[in-house]
């Protein structure tokens, strides 16, 4: 018998090297917002699945908040939109993307370095709850502060 699941390692976004104005990207020096940003990451989003449920549940639920996003630069908001730490969140807690003591598979612990960090506050911490992000991320304050918007040419 063959499980081809045991060993693998994950590779940070498919080890295609990343830059943004010409500057090389270092993921895991980044911050996620609301896990589905990245701190000076214009209009990249990604998904995390819900690590204890179908992956497929939480990727639809940041699918529809990408899409919320997306609708007023449609409309004219802002040709890229990046999220920043505010300046109440500069002595916040950064720590590992996601707390070992809740979710520790040999795979994610093996690539823990390649990871974006987590933050201690709701905006840039990852929620295991999967049933309470159902409550708050499809109202979540696209207004909060975190995201700033940059006017088309």
């Amino acid at each position: 018998m063959v499980i081809p699941a045991t060993g693998f390692d994950l590779t940070g976004f498919g080890a295609i090297d990343s830059t943004v104005d010409g500057e090389p990207v270092d993921f895991a020096q980044r911050d996620t917002y609301r896990e589905i940003m990245f701190t000076g990451g214009p209009n990249m989003a990604w998904t995390f699945g819900a690590p204890r449920l179908s992956r497929t549940m939480r990727v639809e639920m940041a699918s529809q908040f990408i899409c919320r996003l997306l609708d007023p630069m449609d409309q004219g908001g802002g040709a890229s939109v990046v999220p920043h730490l505010r300046p109440e969140d500069a002595d916040m807690e950064l720590r590992l993307h996601i707390d070992p003591a809740d979710f520790n598979p040999g795979y994610l612990q093996r690539s823990i370095d390649l990871i974006p960090r987590s933050g201690s506050t709701p905006e840039w911490q990852l929620s295991l709850d999967y049933w309470s992000e159902c409550d708050l991320l499809p109202v979540a304050d696209l207004d909060d502060g975190c995201l700033v918007f940059t006017p088309g040419a």
